[in-house]
């Protein structure tokens, strides 16, 4: 055969190789949720002997776990290759697989138990292992999970797998080059959302607090115990720390499933830390209503708390190395501007609270376009300063916002493109004001106020392409015309539509819509500061009374006091009387009770005197009627 054959026929099998790799990544389920994608993505992107400090586990370290936080106080290069229901099973040969490609750098291995309640779906393993690079360790890992040894290929080429994909691809499958990375978060799952704000039932979601050493011990998984000892036999092996930990996850842990986790611990010598009961859930000060987005996750304010405890105790007890200033290690200062820019910033944003100091922060940002939408009425509690800083912003229409006016603005890269303003459709913002006769008894006749409206309303509306290409379209509508704000991004609605001035930003460079702000100018010039924990202690420092507390602030205030009830009770949790007693206190507070019939039936003789102790006689001697 000659030479020149020979080339063909290694062009064409180049070739072949190509599109399977191609139609493999094609067919394999993106699973950017999660960060799953980002995860395992930037996971392979690290230097080789570079990750000192692994994070393994389901969501909640997914959740909980900011490696970028460790580098930025302590210095400590980390990852998080937690994954969404991460099976212990895919835990340890994720393990496996960091040492291998990290042996020389890892010294510890941060576990999260959460998985040795129960046994996984398909679909958990699937997530966790599908984008691990063909190794030895992933034949083995799919090995592990895969009963029919016939299928195992189709878990190594996902064509194999997925080809019934044809019907289901969609535009995302093919321009994921598209998807702007976030290796910057190092395996983390950003969420600011406040479970305050998202869960409806919050009250109902207080942490017990008290350990009960007691309680029986819970039977865990198998499965999830073989792979348990095979992780704690991996890191004794290869001289490897191992801590366990339970972030805090309300209503979703137990004493006894704690009391298991902690005598496998103490059989194999291991450091154990479970953030879901007392000392350490107040000692990092995780409060569920502002720390998680619901109740079971960390947001970002909660993953702070948990990732510098563990930092601090890294250091402390673990020899964690200081890698900044290291010439390997260089490439993480331009990772943790990137996290500064993409969730500190952010965090920082959410806690101004004039609408002034947001946008201009905002418009430091080159990359940000700023769209500025009233609604309703947004201009009764402006003050002249606030009016004032609009205009050196160049907002002049803004600056000028009456009395249910419409308005419309939009600012790239800290340039004003945009800034319009519409005074309510003169029939309508007349009806029922008889002008000069205003206050004047006399000449007020019937013709002044019987005032038909015959006007149209007629909302603010404009529509354009960002930098990117996405096609965008705003709206403003005061009361009178149409009352609306919306701020429409490629087909997908984006502003709250709730009074004041609605502001949502986007990042050209990432594609994303970064913030979606509200600012009532109506009730007020500020809002509420979006760590409401310091929002709360600030209004009750000035004397704000619970009347005068935003819903949420009255809400985390009720909050409050139920967990330090659940606190201060560690035998038995909040008696009816400690209940009463702790709003009672409180002379801002009515309390309302109500009774069954069948409520007679728990009344016990002690229960009945703390009603009467607490002057509620009628209810000490309800009886069943």
């Amino acid at each position: 055969m000659s030479i020149k054959h020979v080339g063909k026929i290694a062009l064409f099998l180049a070739g072949l190789l190509f599109c399977l790799s191609y139609l493999n990544q094609l067919f394999k389920p993106s699973w950017y949720e999660w960060n799953n994608y980002d995860t395992i993505n930037g996971f392979y992107k690290e230097p080789h002997d570079s990750i000192e400090t692994l994070f393994l586990g389901t969501s909640v370290v997914v959740s909980g776990i900011s490696p970028m936080e460790l580098y930025d106080a302590y210095g400590i290069c980390s990852y998080n290759l937690g994954t969404e229901g991460q099976p212990m099973l895919s835990s340890y040969y994720w393990l496996e697989e960091a040492y291998r490609l990290h042996s020389g750098s890892l010294r510890t291995v941060v576990l999260d138990i959460s998985s040795l309640r129960r046994s996984s779906d398909l679909s958990f393993y699937r997530k966790a292992i599908d984008g691990m690079k063909l190794s030895p360790v992933k034949i083995r890992a799919v090995q592990a999970y895969v009963d029919d040894p016939s299928e195992v290929l189709s878990y190594l080429l996902p064509l194999s797998s997925y080809h019934t994909r044809w019907g289901s691809l969609t535009t995302q499958d093919f321009i994921s080059s598209e998807h702007a990375d976030k290796d910057y978060m190092r395996g983390y799952y950003f969420r600011s959302e406040l479970a305050l704000e998202e869960t409806s039932n919050i009250l109902d979601r207080i942490p017990t607090y008290a350990l009960d050493t007691s309680a029986p011990q819970t039977k865990f998984d198998t499965e999830a115990l073989y792979y348990l000892k095979q992780i704690i036999d991996f890191c004794q092996e290869h001289e490897l720390q191992l801590i366990l930990i339970k972030a805090p996850m309300i209503a979703d842990w137990t004493s006894s499933a704690h009391n298991a986790a902690q005598a496998i611990a103490d059989e194999y010598e291991l450091e154990y830390f479970d953030f879901s009961f007392d000392p350490l859930l107040s000692e990092i000060g995780y409060n569920a209503a502002t720390d998680s987005f619901d109740i079971g996750h960390m947001n970002y304010y909660g993953a702070k708390k948990l990732t510098l405890w563990l930092g601090q105790y890294l250091v402390d007890h673990c020899g964690a190395t200081d890698v900044r200033g290291m010439p390997h290690y260089a490439y993480l200062e331009q990772q943790l501007q990137d996290y500064h820019e993409n969730v500190s910033d952010y965090i920082s944003l959410v806690a101004l609270t004039d609408p002034v100091d947001y946008i201009t922060q905002l418009c430091q940002n080159e990359d940000y376009t700023i769209f500025i939408m009233a609604k309703d009425e947004a201009s009764f509690a402006l003050t002249e300063e606030q009016r004032a800083a609009f205009r050196q912003l160049g907002l002049e229409q803004l600056s000028e916002l009456g009395y249910q006016d419409s308005y419309l603005g939009i600012i790239d890269a800290g340039t004003v493109l945009y800034d319009q303003l519409q005074t309510p459709t003169p029939d309508v913002a007349s009806a029922g004001n008889s002008g000069e006769k205003v206050n004047d008894l006399e000449a007020i006749t019937p013709e002044d106020f019987n005032v038909t409206n015959e006007a149209t309303s007629s909302s603010l509306y404009f529509s354009g392409a960002l930098r990117d290409g996405a096609i965008y379209s705003i709206e403003s509508g005061g009361f009178p015309d149409g009352n609306v704000a919306s701020c429409v991004i490629e087909s997908q609605e984006y502003a709250a539509n709730l009074r004041g001035l609605n502001i949502v930003v986007y990042n050209n460079a990432t594609h994303q819509v970064v913030d979606s702000a509200v600012f009532d100018t109506y009730l007020s010039s500020l809002r509420d500061s979006g760590d409401k924990l310091l929002a709360l202690e600030t209004a009750l420092e000035e004397g704000t009374n619970y009347q005068q507390l935003s819903s949420e602030l009255q809400t985390l205030y009720l909050y409050n006091i139920l967990c330090d009830i659940s606190r201060s009770n560690p035998s038995s949790g909040a008696s009816m009387l400690d209940f009463i007693e702790q709003f009672n206190q409180n002379d801002d507070i009515v309390l309302v009770f109500s009774s069954t019939a069948a409520d007679e039936f728990s009344l016990d003789e002690s229960t009945r005197a703390m009603l009467a102790q607490a002057g509620l006689i009628d209810e000490s001697v309800l009886a069943a009627s």
